[in-house]
């Protein structure tokens, strides 16, 4: 991942737009022209232990889509771990120095 430029198949992290938030949705839109952007938070996805409803997923063992989500919602949590461990050890090296 280059930290100075994200392309499509990069992964840090994910944000979330409430749907009462998007004009046009749930109420008239005022024109795209008139909104203003919206600021999201990037987080970093939580591991599947750390969340009681990813846990409550792993435990419908006859349905395949739940698993199949838990299983790429866990392989995302690990990827943006290792991320996160590849930028501190980035980071450290160039401060050493």
């Amino acid at each position: 991942m280059d930290y100075n430029f994200v392309v499509k198949n990069d992964f840090g992290g994910e944000a979330y737009l409430s749907m009462n938030d998007v004009p046009g949705v749930f109420s008239p839109s005022k024109g795209y022209h008139r909104q203003r952007p919206a600021e999201l938070t990037f987080m970093k996805p939580q591991n599947v232990k750390d969340n009681a409803h990813l846990v409550a997923l792993t435990w419908r063992v006859n349905d395949t889509v739940a698993q199949q989500f838990v299983t790429n919602r866990s392989a995302l949590a690990n990827e943006a771990q290792t991320k996160i461990e590849e930028y501190a050890a980035m980071n450290h090296h160039t401060s050493a120095e």
